[in-house]
């Protein structure tokens, strides 16, 4: 698991790819290693946390309904689920950005479109 993780840092670093883009309606979010982006709506999200596992932070992202998105989890993906409680997970150290920043960014955001 933890060398995956080190794996993909090490590969996003070298090759920047985008993790998180918002729209008006929703965000897409990085899903799994070196997937494509999945679109989640604001009115999906349930909340948005920041978890601590093994001394990192990360970004979680918890939907009201989590199989209206994710169709075939994968055993790392599972594994999230199952230790955090969400298959969604935004690890801020491959961002230019802290977590702090990206969980206020992103809870403003959801905010918003709540109101």
């Amino acid at each position: 698991f933890f060398g995956l993780v080190l794996i993909y840092s090490f590969i996003s670093i070298i090759k920047p790819k985008k993790v998180i883009e918002l729209s008006s309606n929703g965000m897409y979010v990085q899903y799994g290693l070196m997937k494509s982006l999945l679109y989640i709506s604001w009115n999906d999200i349930s909340k948005i946390v920041e978890t601590n596992f093994m001394s990192n932070n990360f970004i979680s992202i918890f939907l009201q309904n989590p199989k209206k998105y994710i169709q075939k989890e994968s055993f790392l993906n599972a594994l999230n689920s199952k230790i955090i409680g969400t298959p969604l997970n935004i690890n801020p150290k491959i961002t230019d950005y802290s977590s702090i920043e990206i969980l206020n960014f992103l809870n403003n955001k959801l905010k918003e479109s709540k109101d």
